[in-house]
C-alpha cells in the first residue's frame, strides 16, 4: 500500500476530504493538492509528520510501503511503554508472520487458548 493510498483510506475513515484535511491538520490546500496529485517525491519530512500526527499514527507505517495498514499510535492512562518497549511493539507490528510466530516462541506465549476464542 503506497502513501497516498494510505492516506486515502485514512481520510475514508474520518470521513473527510482534501479540503478538511488541510484545515484539520494545518497543511496548505496545495501542498495536500501537490502531494495527491504529483506525487510524494517532493513532500517534506515535516507535512508527513503532521498527517501522521493528525491520523495519530506512525510516521513508520505510512512511508513503508511493505506495510499493509497504518499503524496506529494507542495513547493509554494505563499502560506506559518505555522507547525501548515501543520501539518492540512498532517492530512487531511491521514483521511477517513468520517472525511474529518466532518471537512468540521465543518469548514463551502459547497462542493455542486465544486461537480457540476465536474460532
Amino acid at each position: 500500500m503506497t502513501l497516498l493510498e494510505k492516506i486515502d483510506y485514512l481520510m475514508d475513515l474520518k470521513k473527510i476530504n482534501l479540503r478538511s484535511l488541510a484545515k484539520q491538520a494545518g497543511i496548505p490546500y496545495t501542498t495536500l493538492c501537490n502531494l495527491k496529485y504529483k506525487g510524494t517525491q517532493n513532500l517534506r519530512l515535516n507535512t508527513l509528520k503532521q498527517i501522521c500526527d493528525y491520523f495519530n499514527v506512525t510516521m513508520d507505517s505510512m512511508a513503508r510501503e511493505e506495510i499493509d495498514m497504518p499503524v496506529f499510535i494507542r495513547n493509554s492512562e494505563h499502560l506506559k511503554l518505555s522507547p525501548e518497549e515501543k520501539d518492540i511493539v512498532l517492530s512487531y507490528r511491521a514483521a511477517d508472520e513468520l517472525t511474529k510466530e518466532l518471537v512468540k516462541r521465543a518469548m514463551n506465549i502459547d497462542t493455542s487458548e486465544i486461537n480457540e476464542k476465536r474460532a
